[in-house]
């Protein structure tokens, strides 16, 4: 059985991003989700009113889950989207990358992490043509440091270590594959990961300014990689998908 999967930094909406502003890039994303129609999402920087957007626009076929990362559990979110027709919910839930993960809005103090708390996603899923779970994490790890990236990757890793099945995780890592943070998944004790992405050499552009070696968006996972890709984005009329690549990952679960 064969699973596409994508991450996806969908761009948070900024006021100076002209035009590349999020309503102009709104008909880009939808095409991108219709064309490569892939089984898993992992989105980042998702606001309350792009996940109510995303709910309009794919809702059809995808089911759109995650709470934001402020202490309300509203704010900018890392949902996933998954097809609803195939795959059926068993668990969820939302969790802060600190030292109490189970307190919404926490987070790591400064000076080594940014004033943003931050979180991770966790759907159990099961497929109705596969018998183990589906475990998909999707985060957005913090940038101010590489001891807060490290730390919030224990976290999630620590959780996964409890998860049998096929496991994912995917995200804006803000981290080099150098880093320690990024060789963390590979080496975790319970089940060691692969990164699906070892071989793209750059996926942030900042709306085409593309610097080389900015990888900074993975896909990990324990099941076996068959193709995968940073999806194409050519600007239309001058606006692009997002400041980000797209990455798709083709995989035998």
């Amino acid at each position: 059985m064969n699973l596409k999967v994508m991450t996806l930094n969908i761009r948070i909406p900024l006021p100076n991003d002209g035009v590349n502003s999020f309503t102009n890039r709104q008909p880009l994303i939808k095409a991108l989700i219709d064309g490569e129609s892939p089984d898993i999402i992992g989105i980042q920087e998702a606001t309350d009113d792009i996940k109510k957007w995303l709910r309009s626009a794919i809702g059809s076929e995808y089911d759109v889950i995650g709470c934001g990362r402020d202490a309300n559990r509203f704010g900018e979110s890392c949902p996933i989207a998954y097809k609803k027709d195939i795959f059926e919910l068993v668990s969820f839930e939302t969790f802060a990358l600190s030292s109490t993960p189970h307190i919404p809005g926490s987070k790591y103090p400064e000076p080594i992490q940014s004033k943003f708390p931050r979180i991770a996603s966790h759907a159990c899923l099961v497929h109705r043509e596969l018998d183990a779970p589906i475990h998909f994490f999707n985060t957005h790890l913090d940038f101010k440091t590489e001891e807060v990236a490290a730390l919030g990757m224990a976290v999630i890793l620590e959780k996964m270590s409890t998860c049998e099945g096929t496991l994912f995780l995917t995200g804006d890592m803000n981290s080099q594959p150098h880093e320690f943070a990024m060789k963390m998944p590979l080496e975790m004790p319970s089940c060691p990961l692969v990164d699906a992405t070892a071989h793209i050499p750059h996926t942030s552009h900042d709306f085409g300014v593309t610097v080389e070696n900015t990888k900074i968006d993975y896909i990990f996972t324990n099941a076996k990689v068959l193709e995968c890709y940073p999806r194409d984005d050519e600007p239309t009329n001058g606006t692009w998908i997002s400041d980000h690549y797209p990455v798709v990952a083709i995989l035998e679960a």
